[in-house]
């Protein structure tokens, strides 16, 4: 995907990045800012618009009837040449947020390379869209699960969607297998995993530090072997469908 030039406002004009045609930074960067006005929020959307339309269509600037109907009211007000007339980030932010009730979904919305030449369907990944359902034993806290939830972490098992207590969860995939129950997963497992189980990682979300204990602590109380996960990478994971459970 060609990203827009987000900040690009403070280097001297947008050609000191550029990387791609005129048609693209025009596709993408809004008209005020094209025009030297200063920067603001609103470009930022014009621009994720830019952006969104483009993933969609399959090309840079398309007309509004190329844009799937379930999105084309919001990407034209993202697209609006007017700044004022755009969109809030904050109600943009809470469409993004819909969850998507199966990632299926989601690999039949953007042709693959193969798709754009010979018109025959792209081959999916036969794991994407499976989860794992569990439901959080009655020791975890609403609130500390509020807090799981806020935690951007790569060491994370991914949570997929949520309702109340009952968790959807990215499957694991062939080959990922578990250390033994009395293993000593503090040696395998990289430091990072545990120091950055931060909800605060979450843009706007709490940055009291208090909580990050409390998260550290919920996960680290319930953890023993059998909930890392190793990949076949070799990457040890903390694996959320073991340690919810308790």
């Amino acid at each position: 995907p060609l990203l827009g030039p987000f900040g690009a406002y403070h280097l001297a004009g947008l050609l000191a990045t550029r990387t791609g045609s005129l048609e693209e930074l025009i596709a993408l960067t809004p008209p005020e800012q094209r025009r030297g006005e200063a920067p603001t929020q609103a470009g930022d959307l014009f621009m994720l618009g830019g952006l969104w339309a483009a993933l969609l269509a399959g090309r840079l600037g398309p007309e509004r009837d190329e844009l799937p109907a379930g999105e084309r009211e919001l990407l034209s007000a993202l697209l609006e040449p007017e700044p004022e007339r755009r969109p809030r980030a904050r109600d943009v932010l809470a469409r993004l947020r819909t969850p998507v009730e199966d990632l299926s979904e989601l690999a039949g919305l953007a042709p693959g390379p193969a798709d754009s030449l010979s018109g025959a369907p792209a081959a999916l990944d036969p794991r994407l869209g499976q989860t794992v359902s569990t439901v959080a034993a009655d020791s975890w806290a609403d609130a500390t699960l509020d807090l799981l939830c806020t935690a951007r972490n790569p060491w994370l098992q991914n949570i997929l969607d949520r309702d109340g207590r009952s968790f959807r969860l990215a499957a694991w995939p062939e080959g990922c297998r578990t250390l033994d129950a009395d293993a000593d997963w503090r040696a395998v497992l990289d430091p990072l995993a545990l120091e950055l189980l931060r909800p605060a990682s979450e843009p706007n979300a709490s940055a009291d530090p208090a909580d990050d204990r409390t998260l550290r602590e919920a996960i680290v109380s319930r953890l023993d072997g059998t909930a890392i996960v190793v990949t076949p990478a070799g990457e040890c994971m903390l694996a959320l469908d073991a340690l919810l459970r308790r």
